[in-house]
């Protein structure tokens, strides 16, 4: 293996890791992260991989994968909270 893995989950750090081509699982906890992503805001490297989205355990936000082939600039890729917030302030307005 060229690259060497270990969880990301601050609270399992294991290197019982089981990797694919655009992922990686922890064997020990379960968490699937994405190898693919990045945290658009903190630029974290690894972010937990729900098939459609990726979350991002530093920052709290989570992000749709789509967006990341939509746009090139991180600036334009919005979380799921933000595109909430977007949302309910128009129904507000």
């Amino acid at each position: 293996m060229s690259e060497e893995y270990r969880c990301s989950n601050p609270s399992c750090n294991s290197d019982n890791i089981s990797v694919g081509k655009e992922s990686f699982r922890c064997l020990s906890c379960g968490i699937k992260w994405s190898k693919s992503h990045h945290c658009p805001r903190c630029k974290r490297k690894y972010l937990m991989d729900f098939d459609t989205t990726v979350e991002c355990p530093v920052c709290n936000l989570e992000f749709e994968k789509k967006s990341f082939d939509e746009y090139t600039n991180d600036d334009d890729i919005l979380s799921l909270q933000e595109k909430h917030e977007i949302a309910k302030l128009l129904r507000e307005n």
